[in-house]
């Protein structure tokens, strides 16, 4: 193999990484989940700002040229058709914890997860990331459900309708651990 004349230097994916707040994200700490904390920039196009390469390639050019610790890891999932393809953008979900977190109002943060993860999985790491962010003793979250609004609702239309008894909640629907999450 011919040896380049000039390399193209260590792997920088710095400038497609969507930096995430935790103003308006839950951070993930899972090292198991660490990949759900990366997110490509909205309006980059793959093969064009970016090249998808599987980790066998991206360990070799990294240990030949470095890299700036920005790996950005994804998977293979397999979409409605039985087609497989490499999830490059990550799920968004909003998350509103009721009650509230603190003594102020509702705060809606976005959560990443892969089309892979099962929902039992989702509920484990918004369990985990909700138990880091206000201490075991607040809430008993092994008893939290998650619920999904239905289309053209928001949060507002329920809020008003909370503590009060015999309301009826049309406007979500409880999402149970053997659902598919769409």
């Amino acid at each position: 193999m011919e040896s380049l004349k000039n390399p193209p230097g260590p792997i920088d994916n710095g400038e497609i990484i969507d930096k995430l707040t935790q103003n308006n994200y839950y951070i993930d700490n899972s090292r198991d989940k660490q990949y759900t904390n990366v997110k490509i920039q909205q309006g980059l196009m793959e093969n064009k700002d970016y090249i998808l390469i599987p980790q066998t390639a991206y360990k070799i050019l990294s240990s030949q040229y470095g890299n700036d610790n920005n790996e950005i890891k994804r998977f293979t999932v397999q979409d409605g058709q039985g087609k497989y393809r490499v999830e490059a953008r990550l799920r968004e979900l909003k998350i509103t914890p009721i009650p509230p977190l603190s003594d102020g109002p509702y705060e809606t943060r976005k959560v990443l997860v892969s089309d892979n993860d099962q929902l039992s999985s989702i509920k484990e790491k918004i369990t985990r990331i909700l138990q880091r962010e206000v201490g075991k003793t607040k809430y008993n979250l092994s008893k939290s459900k998650l619920w999904k609004l239905k289309p053209n609702k928001k949060l507002n239309d329920i809020v008003g309708k909370l503590g009060k008894k015999k309301e009826t909640f049309d406007e979500i629907e409880e999402i149970k651990d053997n659902q598919k999450l769409s």
